[in-house]
């Protein structure tokens, strides 16, 4: 079973796992209140988080660079690097 109960079967998926983590109570974490109320910070960005269906070796999962800053309270410093960005292509040269 995959995600909201539909059959899915995924090759890889891409996470960027520090936006995941906090230090903080989840009470008073800005991150994750922005990610409830601002969902497009999270299902509409690439590089944080994404499933694929379907993935070769010559495919490249996006990062974040320069890497994202973070405000005091955990949330996106600048939030136009996060939602649709492509992320930068790390693919190996051939």
């Amino acid at each position: 079973m995959g995600w909201g109960g539909v059959n899915t079967h995924n090759q890889g998926m891409g996470i960027h796992m520090t936006d995941f983590s906090s230090s903080k109570d989840i009470k008073e974490d800005g991150r994750a209140k922005q990610c409830n109320f601002k969902k497009e910070s999270m299902c509409n960005s690439t590089p944080r988080f994404k499933m694929y269906e379907k993935m070769t070796v010559n495919d490249w999962i996006p990062i974040f660079w320069p890497r994202l800053q973070y405000n005091g309270d955990n949330t996106d410093a600048d939030i136009s690097r996060v939602i649709n960005d492509p992320g930068y292509n790390v693919s190996i040269e051939k």
